[in-house]
């Protein structure tokens, strides 16, 4: 049987139910009516994670003064099955984030919101959880009923089939709406129910972007770093008199340094540890490097736009990352309008940085040693003609060492150029060069034995 054509979420709905009757695994199925929504120029192939762009969709998060919020229970057709959540969805083209969540409120509750009535509160990019059938009481043509009396225990609901579709991720902003107390909402085929209940009792189950909204409400500093680092917050969040970035300390592995002419290498055993994060506590952030090794006190008065707060690990990159308090306003500015990335500055003590070898194409190669001090971390934003920025960790990609991810650009179509990459400097090249340092020690390392 062919696949309905179309892009909305009952469409997709039926396309994955007809292939689990066609006898396809949910999860094949899925990728196939995703596959299909998107017009893939082959049905079937889902596309790799790492091209496919997020989702992006909105909504209100309407709370009283005594404490208890709208949650909406969505149907099996719809995304995060049979889970409570707040009202809204997917943004269209041309649209800005808060004009969807206003669009999609009224559409599934009835309700018209003012633009002035919102504030953003969070924002998150997690996977796609969608569901494999139609909710049985809308298909009998029963109406949406209200949750009168919601106790945590009456309002758990066994689990419908749901698949998490492989590349394929939400990104979610949650507005917040004060209302001075509870209005009935008229609901869309979309969900199945409707309550007013208290945020420290949240009906269950509930959708993880609800509880992160719930949670961001009272949160302190510390728990809204917390957040982000696990990946329940994008970064930046606005906290206060101050913005908490997440941001990359160092990198490790090989990459080059261009203004030395040099290779360098990064033992990840010196910094991929719970030592290396201690040191990082109260690091102080600065806009670019001075003109010296280390800081001075007047580099530290000019410079210093805020300090590390929660050091944590990216195994998966083989890089230290933390969330910084940024304090100082024109470096807001800066990283919320235009890309940057960030170098560490370390330096040694008596003994040397570390070993220093040529290979056999003379390229001239460091062979770090442990860092005597980690003196600060540079943030490097593009300049006024979109040049600079590139840190020495982005070994020579796109510059990735502050996560930008939550920043709203001004203009919607604002492009920023990107640095050009340095010279002869590619990935493949450092996976090689990084071979030729691994024989180079072995060797060193054999002739110190001899002797």
């Amino acid at each position: 049987m062919p696949l309905e054509s179309g892009s909305s979420q009952a469409v997709i709905s039926r396309n994955i139910a007809t292939e689990v009757k066609a006898g396809h695994p949910v999860k094949q199925a899925a990728a196939i009516a995703y596959s299909k929504a998107r017009g893939d120029a082959s049905p079937g192939e889902p596309v790799a994670a790492s091209t496919q762009a997020p989702i992006r969709a909105a909504g209100i998060m309407f709370v009283c003064p005594d404490g208890r919020a709208l949650f909406l229970k969505r149907g099996d057709g719809s995304s995060n099955p049979r889970q409570w959540a707040w009202p809204g969805g997917k943004i269209e083209d041309g649209e800005t984030s808060a004009a969807a969540a206003i669009r999609e409120t009224l559409e599934e509750t009835g309700i018209t919101v003012d633009p002035d009535q919102i504030t953003p509160h969070t924002r998150q990019i997690a996977n796609a959880e969608i569901g494999a059938g139609t909710d049985a009481t809308i298909a009998a043509g029963a109406s949406p009923a209200p949750v009168e009396e919601l106790a945590p225990a009456s309002a758990e609901l066994p689990a419908t089939d749901s698949v998490v579709v492989p590349g394929l991720r939400v990104d979610f902003e949650t507005f917040l709406c004060r209302v001075k107390e509870p209005f009935i909402p008229t609901l869309c085929e979309e969900h199945t129910g409707w309550a007013w209940a208290s945020l420290g009792q949240p009906p269950e189950p509930l959708h993880p972007g609800a509880r992160v909204a719930i949670a961001r409400l009272n949160a302190n500093e510390l728990d809204v770093a917390r957040m982000i680092a696990q990946g329940d917050l994008t970064s930046p969040q606005p906290y206060k008199n101050m913005m908490l970035w997440a941001i990359r300390i160092t990198g490790t592995g090989v990459s080059y340094r261009p203004s030395v002419d040099e290779f360098v290498v990064r033992d990840p055993a010196d910094y991929l540890n719970d030592e290396f994060l201690a040191r990082c506590n109260g690091l102080p952030v600065i806009l670019e490097h001075p003109n010296r090794p280390v800081m001075n006190s007047k580099d530290f008065k000019d410079r210093i736009v805020g300090t590390v707060f929660l050091p944590y690990l990216r195994m998966d990159l083989g890089e230290v990352w933390a969330v910084a308090k940024i304090y100082d306003n024109h470096a807001n500015s800066l990283l919320l309008s235009r890309e940057a990335s960030t170098s560490p500055c370390v330096a040694w003590g008596r003994e040397k940085a570390g070993q220093r070898f040529v290979d056999d194409q003379g390229r001239k190669i460091l062979v770090e040693n442990d860092p005597a001090l980690l003196d600060h971390i540079a943030i490097l934003p593009v300049d006024d003609d979109g040049e600079g920025g590139a840190g020495v960790w982005d070994k020579g990609g796109p510059l990735t060492g502050v996560d930008q991810t939550g920043a709203e650009i001004a203009a919607a179509d604002a492009v920023t150029a990107v640095p050009a990459q340095p010279k002869g400097l590619d990935a493949a090249k450092l996976d090689r060069l990084a071979r030729t340092v691994t024989l180079l020690s072995i060797r060193a390392s054999n002739l110190v034995a001899t002797h």
